[in-house]
């Protein structure tokens, strides 16, 4: 495994599968209650022993119910104004520049104008609609947020720090992961499918 991350947060090789270059190798047969139990333990090594440390309490593995694959939630959980969440300006800039470059489909203040149509219009109220868009993801960061594990550089709300940590936990997931999909064939087989979200408190 690329130890890029990890080594950001100051974790040290230990020999264990996501420190020592294992991906989807772990040889163990963990389900249930013992997998999310050693993933949540390898994120707590690797989130809370660094140099910029999260809480235990903060870190949250969740199984979800019913069917033959297995389905797991990973949330960390910030403050508004913590380090993992970008400041107001930077998002508000990403925003804007992500509207002015066609990387967001639906704009406004409802996010209910499509893209074209806000492209259509007099400068002066494209203007406003950056803004009013800019204002709407503000107001939405609050309680469960969903991060894209497919787009995490393209998270407009994250900081680089933000980013690093998430990506760590997609790491760590990895390692006790096994993919066979093919995505040209619309081919699905994975033994976890990750999904991972940010508790704003």
């Amino acid at each position: 495994m690329n130890t890029t991350y990890l080594k950001k947060f100051g974790v040290k090789a230990t020999g264990t599968a996501p420190y020592d270059g294992w991906t989807g190798n772990q040889n163990q047969n963990l389900y249930g209650k013992e997998l999310t139990q050693a993933i949540r333990q390898d994120l707590q090594k690797v989130l809370c022993e660094g140099e910029r440390p999260l809480k235990k309490s903060g870190i949250s593995v969740r199984k979800g119910r019913g069917g033959y694959t297995t389905s797991l939630y990973i949330t960390v959980k910030a403050d508004r104004h913590s380090d993992i969440i970008a400041t107001d300006e930077e998002i508000r800039g990403r925003v804007i520049d992500s509207m002015r470059h066609g990387r967001r489909n639906w704009v406004g203040a409802t996010f209910g104008i499509y893209w074209e149509d806000y492209r259509s219009r007099p400068d002066e109220e494209q203007r406003q609609i950056e803004n009013e868009t800019a204002d709407a993801v503000l107001a939405s960061i609050k309680g469960d947020v969903n991060i894209s594990s497919y787009h995490i550089d393209k998270e407009e709300i994250l900081s680089d720090f933000g980013k690093q940590v998430f990506k760590a936990c997609k790491q760590v997931v990895n390692a006790y992961n096994s993919d066979h999909s093919d995505i040209m064939t619309d081919y699905f087989d994975r033994g976890i499918y990750d999904n991972y979200g940010l508790r704003v408190v």
